[in-house]
């Protein structure tokens, strides 16, 4: 099971708030990158999408494809010296298994 921290929903509502995606099925679809990253790409909810839902709107799409890979992760949000970002955490890893999110710019 994917967990998210109340401090990620507020930080993924905020980002959709700051890109303006007001329209009820939006929401940020977390997808994979290369050399294993992770980020972030404003979509539409699907039909077979798991919904992180936070102060009435829908903060984070996780597809059917995603779902597996971040099985018992943290996805939680932090300050580091670049801003505000998202970290992964693997339950069982500690510290060095964090990988950043990147949102939209």
């Amino acid at each position: 099971m994917l967990t998210i921290t109340v401090a990620a929903k507020e930080y993924l509502v905020a980002l959709k708030t700051k890109a303006n995606l007001t329209h009820r099925d939006m929401g940020l679809r977390i997808v994979g990158g290369p050399h294993g990253q992770l980020g972030l790409l404003p979509d539409v909810q699907r039909a077979d999408d798991h919904v992180i839902e936070h102060a009435g709107t829908k903060a984070l799409l996780v597809g059917r494809e995603a779902v597996t890979p971040l099985a018992g992760a943290v996805i939680d949000a932090r300050r580091t010296r670049d801003g505000v970002g998202l970290v992964v955490r693997r339950l069982g890893f500690p510290g060095r298994s964090r990988r950043g999110v990147r949102g939209p710019e």
